[in-house]
């Protein structure tokens, strides 16, 4: 990932990410059980906008992210809610694993997943840490032709995935397939022109 995501950290949160992350943690609020937000993971969770817009629903969590200017901007968020006790945050590599010994109801991500080149280390480690039962949520960018993220020089990931493609890494990692569809379409200005993109949500459910 050749984003410097570290020196974008604090102005991240911009009125219209807060107001995509409201509207993707509505769509799994409506499409995952109550149930699989008991304890959950958000990998690639940058300043936690997804996370803290499920707060109502999520019984504990822990957020990681290879960024520690990210991960600094969610901590500061924890203490601000004063939910120590509820919510963690872990700067680290997903795709080197997260040894807390836990499993996981759920684990999640918006908008990470095309931003790592080898995505099959971080499937691998993902799933270990889903309990038996426990639902993945990937929600990621729709192929674009490289619009999205021509302006970032030194961008190395994916321009975005076809859902089907990704599913069979993670069926590959022991789960099941339960649905993928668009959950969200914007706008991006794009060397002074306002480009569309989509997003689509892929669930599926580890197997046991």
């Amino acid at each position: 990932m050749a984003v410097n995501f570290d020196a974008r950290a604090e102005g991240w949160d911009t009125p219209q990410r807060a107001e995509r992350a409201g509207k993707l943690a509505a769509e799994m609020a409506r499409r995952l059980p109550a149930g699989a937000f008991s304890r959950v993971l958000e990998f690639g969770c940058g300043t936690g906008l997804l996370s803290f817009s499920l707060m109502d629903r999520i019984g504990t969590a822990l957020l990681v992210d290879s960024s520690e200017g990210m991960i600094d901007i969610v901590r500061k968020k924890i203490a601000d809610a004063r939910a120590q006790g509820r919510v963690s945050a872990l700067c680290r590599d997903i795709a080197r694993g997260v040894a807390t010994g836990e499993r996981f109801s759920c684990a999640y991500s918006s908008m990470s997943l095309h931003h790592i080149r080898d995505v099959s280390p971080a499937a691998k480690a993902i799933c270990a840490l889903l309990a038996p039962g426990g639902y993945l949520c990937v929600i990621d960018l729709r192929p674009d032709n490289g619009l999205f993220h021509r302006h970032e020089a030194g961008f190395d990931g994916h321009d975005g995935f076809e859902p089907a493609a990704l599913a069979a890494v993670f069926e590959a990692e022991g789960l099941d397939y339960l649905s993928s569809d668009t959950v969200f379409s914007g706008e991006r200005d794009i060397d002074g022109t306002r480009h569309g993109y989509a997003l689509f949500m892929l669930v599926m459910r580890k197997k046991g």
